[in-house]
């Protein structure tokens, strides 16, 4: 079992990784005094595969739960949602010294931290990742929110678990779809930072099999994560950014679609691939690595394309994005696999011609 600390002034948060780790939660809760009453936040395909583990594990442990479903999909991630788990936190008395454990993908972590973060004014919070996806990325850095009709994570704050237990094997259980869709953001921290991420993808591909790999590739991906929001836990100095690569376009591309028509891993492959095409346009990136950034996510199983994107529909909706700062949307680009810039005052006409490589209109 992989172990990654991250100290912080407010709190400290311990990241574990291992293989066949879950049943080992009930007795991490009590390591680190978060057993006191424990609210696990699911969904319900997440429960019926992997719940009976982690209830066990708890009253192994001696620990009092509930456990609260929420629907399933990024639609369940706003407002409405939150305040029904607040209404039920409500009634069931639950106080500040309580933990919320969220147990799923990165809907659940996102919204039971913005839960967890805001409800008596921050209670104890436990990440047990159940994706690929979260594994590598969501379930680290403490960003926590909810969407809006006018953006993605428009509502939320940064609020760091206490804990992150990452146990692989719940991943072998995901969809196809679903496991592709975490490898965007290994790519992602392939482009950003390690750039032999990319070359073990080109040569070896993914195999969800390979559990020693898969532990390896998730500690990796996490200490590129954890170092990097150590250095800039609320994005302020401006090193978290890098972490954005591909994400501007990202949500938009989710905004547009209303959520539904693809999931995040997939608007973030779209959007490494666009904002690869705006680093050429701007002679920063060679063609031949922004080609190697499209084919290998080709390769991985990833749609590089879409039909009819309206463009004019989708830029309107950048301004809306978080990192707009006096109306001037940033962009992090790579400038060569591994190394990254981020960039502003780009020409709406640049980026409306780098959206014509995956469809645009």
């Amino acid at each position: 079992m992989q172990k990654i600390e991250m100290h912080f002034p407010a709190k400290n948060c311990s990241i574990f990784i291992g293989s066949g780790i879950l049943n080992q939660i009930g007795t991490l809760l009590k390591e680190y005094r978060l057993d006191r009453k424990v609210i696990i936040v699911t969904q319900a395909r997440i429960n019926n595969l992997h719940g009976k583990a982690l209830r066990e594990s708890l009253r192994a442990a001696g620990i009092e739960y509930n456990v609260l479903e929420i629907p399933d999909g990024e639609k369940s991630k706003n407002l409405k949602i939150a305040s029904r788990l607040f209404d039920k936190l409500a009634k069931m008395q639950v106080h500040r010294d309580a933990t919320i454990l969220a147990f799923g993908g990165g809907v659940v972590g996102d919204l039971a931290g913005f839960v967890a973060a805001t409800f008596m004014r921050g209670m104890n919070l436990v990440q047990v990742p159940t994706t690929l996806l979260a594994q590598v990325d969501s379930s680290i850095g403490g960003k926590t929110g909810v969407d809006h009709p006018k953006g993605k994570n428009l509502i939320g704050t940064f609020y760091q678990p206490d804990l992150v237990v990452s146990d692989v094997d719940l991943i072998s259980t995901l969809p196809k779809r679903e496991i592709i869709t975490g490898l965007a953001e290994v790519v992602k921290y392939g482009v950003i930072r390690e750039p032999q991420i990319i070359n073990e993808l080109e040569t070896k591909g993914f195999s969800i099999e390979a559990k020693s790999l898969i532990v390896d590739l998730v500690t990796r991906c996490a200490k590129i994560k954890a170092a990097v929001v150590l250095a800039d836990e609320r994005e302020i100095s401006g090193e978290r950014m890098i972490l954005n690569f591909g994400h501007t376009i990202a949500h938009a591309l989710e905004t547009h679609f209303n959520y539904q028509a693809m999931n995040h891993g997939e608007a973030v492959a779209l959007g490494m691939i666009v904002e690869s095409q705006l680093a050429v346009s701007l002679d920063l990136l060679s063609k031949i690595d922004a080609d190697r950034i499209s084919g290998l996510l080709f390769r991985l199983g990833f749609k590089v394309t879409l039909p009819k994107l309206p463009i004019g529909k989708i830029l309107p909706l950048l301004i809306m994005d978080k990192k707009v700062r006096n109306k001037k949307v940033k962009f992090v680009v790579p400038v060569k696999i591994g190394e990254t810039k981020t960039i502003t005052d780009i020409d709406e006409a640049l980026i409306a011609k780098a959206l014509t490589i995956i469809g645009g209109k």
